[in-house]
């Protein structure tokens, strides 16, 4: 099987690349320079924006990992505000219709706790207030990502992770639909990169939105 992952050079995804040593994994990358030492993938450089070169690099994977996300910016607290532009809107949506132009097997997408029907189990304070203040249009981009992967004939999982920690993996973890009341779970992004693992190679969560979270 070959993996290719998209964002392997941000936080999330270098662990994604960890847990995939040993294996046949390509990754797409606008700056090579970024990727740990001894990863051992075949290195695919290319900007999100080339779709030629996208589509043609995810239509030789089997299947793709994307940890690909917004960063907090100024521009994006501003186009929140609808003050000004956010240039990066709809990135992932953008980057996920030419992926799946190519008809890899399987996708597995790392979202976000909060995004569609999970909206209302957010915290007041960062449900109401700091998420529409500071990432709305990211949020806006990944429940777009939803979406068209719902409406999708590729085999496809969404992690839905909660507050995202760099510590070290626990081995286990909450998989849920709906967390319990109202609360915001944490979960590091080693053990995000072993559910998005599992999800790649095993039918269990197939065509399901998952909520990750100790």
């Amino acid at each position: 099987m070959r993996f290719g992952i998209l964002g392997a050079t941000g936080p999330t995804g270098k662990e994604i690349l960890k847990k995939l040593q040993g294996k046949t994994v390509s990754v797409y990358v606008r700056n090579p320079s970024r990727l740990p030492e001894g990863h051992g993938a075949e290195v695919v450089q290319g900007a999100l924006s080339d779709e030629a070169s996208l589509r043609d690099w995810a239509g030789r994977q089997d299947v793709i990992l994307c940890a690909l996300g917004h960063g907090l910016s100024f521009s994006q607290t501003l186009a929140n505000l609808s003050l000004g532009t956010y240039p990066q809107a709809g990135m992932l949506e953008k980057t996920w219709r030419t992926v799946l132009q190519a008809k890899p097997k399987r996708v597995v997408h790392c979202s976000a706790y909060g995004t569609q029907e999970t909206r209302a189990d957010l915290p007041f304070v960062f449900g109401k207030i700091l998420l529409p203040l500071l990432i709305e249009k990211s949020y806006e981009d990944h429940e777009n990502v939803e979406k068209l992967l719902q409406a999708s004939s590729t085999e496809w999982v969404v992690a839905r992770p909660g507050m995202l920690t760099n510590g070290e993996a626990k081995g286990v973890y909450q998989t849920v639909d709906r967390f319990a009341g109202n609360g915001t779970k944490s979960i590091s992004r080693a053990d995000v990169a072993d559910f998005m693992v599992k999800a790649a190679t095993t039918p269990t969560y197939l065509r399901k939105l998952v909520g990750l979270g100790y």
